[in-house]
């Protein structure tokens, strides 16, 4: 175990809430691990960095290590963009993390049905919402293996 805590991880956030990217992004830098967050506010801007490299000013060199996805998103919804993460052989061994404020039955098991590896709730409460994403990274940085990119 812990096997991440010295390792920079690639973190793609695909989040439309200004709000929630704040949230998520403190949670993050409170851990000891170094993390690169790079944040996209919707499906189409995600599918354009994953499928054709089109990164901005942050390269992400071979993609990202794990993905936090809302499913509710501009243009392109999440729903399709994790199905399309998980139909393309490069992509789809990336952890993709659902974080949505849906606790509708079918969301949560069309988002599983799709190939999500986790699903969250948003909680209004911020401290319930970092609580979570605490849980998150200490699951997916210091007790999963990830795939090396």
């Amino acid at each position: 175990m812990g096997q991440l805590k010295n390792k920079t991880l690639d973190i793609l956030l695909i989040e439309d809430n200004p709000d929630h990217v704040k949230i998520i992004q403190w949670a993050l830098e409170q851990s000891k691990s170094k993390n690169r967050l790079h944040v996209v506010q919707d499906g189409q801007s995600a599918l354009d960095r994953l499928f054709t490299g089109d990164s901005g000013e942050d390269e992400m060199r071979g993609g990202p290590d794990i993905i936090f996805l809302d499913l509710n998103l501009p243009k392109v919804d999440g729903r399709e963009v994790l199905r399309r993460i998980k139909a393309d052989s490069r992509l789809k061994s990336i952890p993709v993390i659902v974080i949505s404020s849906s606790q509708r039955n079918d969301d949560v098991r069309k988002a599983y049905e799709l190939g999500a590896n986790t699903y969250v709730t948003k909680s209004l409460m911020f401290e319930e919402f970092t609580d979570a994403i605490d849980h998150i990274k200490t699951y997916w940085w210091n007790v999963a293996q990830l795939p090396s990119r």
